[in-house]
């Protein structure tokens, strides 16, 4: 019966077990230089997706007009 009476408090959020770093922020060049690759390659790969379509696009036109004419 003791053990029904004793309450645990669960910790509200990760501030509740850690304590802030002293010092500089750690990784953020990293971070900010791996976003920017990252979104050069999608960028990239947009692109070379978008150029694919309208190549596509202008080879079937072309055989189009090769059967009307």
């Amino acid at each position: 019966m003791l053990s029904s009476s004793i309450q645990y408090r669960l910790p509200l959020s990760t501030d509740d077990i850690l304590m802030a770093k002293a010092g500089k922020e750690k990784n953020t060049k990293n971070k900010s230089k791996h976003t920017k690759l990252m979104n050069r390659k999608k960028n990239k790969l947009r692109q070379e997706k978008e150029a694919r379509a309208l190549r596509l696009k202008a080879i079937v036109k072309a055989g189009q007009n090769n059967k009307e004419a």
